[in-house]
């Protein structure tokens, strides 16, 4: 339920999400930007839960830097890489170029010496650039590249081919993206006008298999196009404030082909959305600040236009307090292609998702209310900050199981449910107990139900359907800490915790449960919580 945007581009696919941010590495990144919510109609239809948008490193001076990082987990096995750096540019900073390299290495890692991996092998090499050239002082030309090559292995006896073991993921993921961005300024530097296209091409080979299976193997192929155009206008009129209108247009073009050729499964899925929206931000006077906008998108998948208004308040009074409030509107359009699921082939079960007749987009409207406070006790200076969030999902998808066809896969039908609601409340602290002393906390509780109960699992006949009101595999609690301690100009300390809480799970038959028993039929367990150090 989050966009995540390669700088501001909606090039990060599905099969890319499969390992998170993971495969991305970190000296190609300049910042991250997250916003909570869908408030801002500049952003994508899955914009629901929020964004993330990864900013890529521009050149800013000449420099250089290699760097060699070397770990052992659990003092016994390593995990090392090694990084290069650089930017260049001309002397009168028209034309430059920043590039990045790297290569990472971590062996497998056995916790309990049963002699298959709780973390894979895995080695990767990536490389890319930034540039720009400018022909003028008001235009711009940005051109950017990414190679990224990864490899996976988890499971038991890495060394032996994926299906001579008992247990084997085996994954190679080669990925290529880039893009040309147009920036120019004009009407007195009051207008701006973006022309942009990217482009990311995956492929995955893999095998995913139990019990010496030879028909694991499997090939997926994605290639994402997108193009687009922004322009924004700064209006000023004393008597009215301030204001800057965006207006833009988007299209993107997904094509995802999967193959498991052994269990007679494929897939050729197409995906294009033309995107249109306009937003409004108003600074009305120096303490009211609207944010208007609506995105119209037409999808594929979906016959009608899909119309999304969002609508953004903020009241800032530097001295006492900011409050804001926002309501925004979301959608999903229904697709077959659906990395969810990979956590069964893990367990030696291939799946296969089918699309229900007359599916309709999975809908969202959300409300947010949060308040920014400053203040100080003595002379230790406090920022906190309070948010209340409420999400309504209508026509939420489901996979339900179907049961198992002829050639021994399981059939999941994506259907619309009656929907879901997700609610809850994130509380922040953040302080300095110096310029050296750095501490910033911050805890949510959440709740996340579907309207009716729902069918996770039929078991082995019909008499051992099971259903659920809650969203399986969503904590009710999270939270982080991060310090800093900066006692030098050129030393930092630093620490950081993610706390998971407790959340309820699948876990299917054949499972090994903690006694070491096996399951002999599906259940929903509790996990602990757990922490991040």
């Amino acid at each position: 339920y989050s966009q995540i945007l390669i700088d501001g581009r909606p090039i990060f696919s599905a099969l890319n999400s499969l390992y998170g941010l993971d495969q991305i590495p970190a000296n190609m990144i300049e910042r991250i930007e997250v916003i909570r919510g869908g408030g801002s109609a500049i952003y994508g239809g899955n914009a629901i839960a929020g964004v993330v948008n990864i900013i890529t490193k521009m050149p800013v001076e000449n420099s250089f830097e290699g760097k060699y990082t070397y770990g052992l987990i659990n003092g016994k096995t390593p995990d090392y890489s090694y990084q290069i750096n650089g930017a260049s540019l001309s002397e009168n900073q028209d034309i430059g170029f920043y590039i990045f390299g790297n290569y990472n290495k971590r062996e497998t890692y056995d916790a309990n010496n049963d002699g298959f991996s709780e973390i894979p092998f895995i080695t990767g090499t990536s490389f890319g650039a930034r540039a720009f050239y400018s022909p003028n002082i008001k235009s711009k030309f940005t051109f950017d590249f990414q190679s990224l090559n990864d490899y996976r292995r988890g499971g038991d006896s890495i060394n032996l081919p994926p299906h001579e073991v008992m247990m084997a993921e085996d994954m190679t993921h080669n990925l290529n993206a880039g893009g040309i961005t147009y920036e120019t300024f004009f009407n007195n530097d009051l207008s701006k006008l973006s022309i942009y296209t990217s482009f990311n091409i995956t492929n995955k080979k893999n095998y995913t298999g139990t019990d010496k299976d030879p028909n694991g193997y499997g090939k997926t192929d994605s290639k994402i196009y997108v193009a687009g155009f922004q322009y924004a206008h700064t209006i000023n009129n004393n008597s009215v404030g301030s204001a800057i209108l965006t207006v833009g247009g988007e299209f993107q073009d997904e094509n995802v082909v999967n193959e498991a050729t052994g269990y007679r499964t494929s897939l050729n899925q197409e995906v294009k959305v033309f995107g249109f929206y306009s937003q409004l931000d108003w600074f009305i006077n120096n303490y009211i600040n609207l944010v208007t906008g609506i995105r119209l998108d037409k999808h594929n998948f979906i016959d009608n236009l899909i119309i999304n208004p969002r609508i953004s308040l903020m009241y800032k009074n530097e001295d006492l307090f900011t409050l804001r409030t926002t309501f925004s509107t979301g959608y999903r359009a229904p697709q077959a292609f659906d990395e969810d699921l990979h956590a069964e082939l893990r367990a030696g079960k291939r799946t296969i998702v089918e699309l229900a007749d007359n599916l309709k987009e999975e809908k969202s409207y959300s409300l947010s209310a949060g308040l920014d406070k400053y203040f100080k006790i003595g002379d230790l200076p406090f920022s906190f900050s309070g948010e209340f969030f409420f999400t309504k999902l209508n026509d939420m998808f489901v996979n339900e199981e179907e049961g198992i066809d002829e050639h021994g896969n399981i059939v999941y039908l994506k259907k619309n449910t009656s929907g879901a609601t997700v609610t809850g409340t994130t509380l922040e602290l953040r302080t300095s107990f110096s310029l050296y002393y750095q501490l910033q906390a911050g805890f949510t509780y959440q709740k996340s139900k579907y309207d009716e109960p729902h069918i996770w699992s039929i078991g082995v006949d019909e008499n051992n359907i099971q259903t659920t009101d809650e969203i399986l595999r969503s904590p009710n609690t999270y939270g982080y800490l991060t310090a800093y301690i900066n006692p030098f100009d050129n030393l930092e300390f630093s620490l950081s915790m993610i706390y998971t809480g407790q959340m309820k799970v699948p876990h299917f038959a054949g499972g090994i449960l903690p006694d070491g028993t096996i399951n002999e039929n599906d259940l929903i367990r509790t996990t602990k919580d757990f922490v991040e150090l």
